[in-house]
């Protein structure tokens, strides 16, 4: 998202405005996030965890286009999902919520629930799946997750945090939110140089945290 849609997600399509998307933005860099409600945002806890929430300030508006106007949200609590790790190679448990200092202004149009159900094995090839980010777009630069092919692309660096959101049958619209960006293999500085990128997307299953993302967003 951001200029041409189709040049933001690795191999992407250009998309309709994805008015639940939202960037998180602290010192020099910044991550994706997804409105739950008027209050809570979704991202992953790797982007936030070591930051006091008023080091950060999420933005909104219609990222399609660079001169639309901005609107900035503080945040008054962060909230790590339980679990979440950074020991090893890659983030587990990796989901986070943000509570805003105040109502998010048309959240209840700009929201996306959360999936139902996780995918059945015999949907897993056939359910069609988008993302959404403004990261890097170059291909060279016993948690649950989802390896996403989406439509043979992927996310890249600073991705990380955005929605996986399944798409109602033959539209580009968004229906409902199934995981968040944990990371991609661009985060493995290993790989061969034209292999970033191009090798795989991983998202923190949204479904499997329903119950806390609720006692949370209830009790807060």
């Amino acid at each position: 998202m951001y200029k041409s849609t189709h040049s933001l997600i690795v191999n992407g399509l250009d998309s309709p405005p994805r008015p639940f998307y939202a960037t998180i933005r602290y010192l020099f860099t910044f991550c994706g996030a997804t409105i739950l409600n008027e209050r809570f945002l979704a991202t992953a806890a790797h982007c936030v965890f070591f930051l006091d929430p008023d080091d950060i300030q999420v933005e909104l508006g219609d990222f399609n286009t660079v001169a639309s106007h901005k609107t900035n949200y503080g945040v008054e609590k962060i909230f790590v999902a339980p679990g979440f790790s950074m020991a090893g190679q890659d983030p587990k448990n990796d989901i986070a919520l943000l509570k805003t200092l105040r109502p998010i202004a048309n959240a209840s149009q700009s929201s996306i629930p959360i999936c139902g159900q996780n995918l059945r094995s015999a949907d897993m090839f056939t359910t069609l799946l988008g993302a959404c980010g403004m990261g890097s777009t170059r291909p060279t630069t016993h948690n649950v997750f989802f390896p996403a092919q989406l439509q043979g692309g992927n996310i890249c660096l600073m991705d990380d945090g955005g929605p996986l959101y399944k798409l109602k049958c033959g539209t580009m619209e968004a229906e409902c939110l199934y995981g968040i960006a944990s990371y991609s293999n661009a985060n493995r500085r290993h790989l061969p140089r034209d292999t970033v990128c191009n090798a795989g997307s991983y998202f923190a299953n949204v479904i499997h945290f329903r119950g806390w993302i609720q006692f949370t967003i209830n009790n807060n």
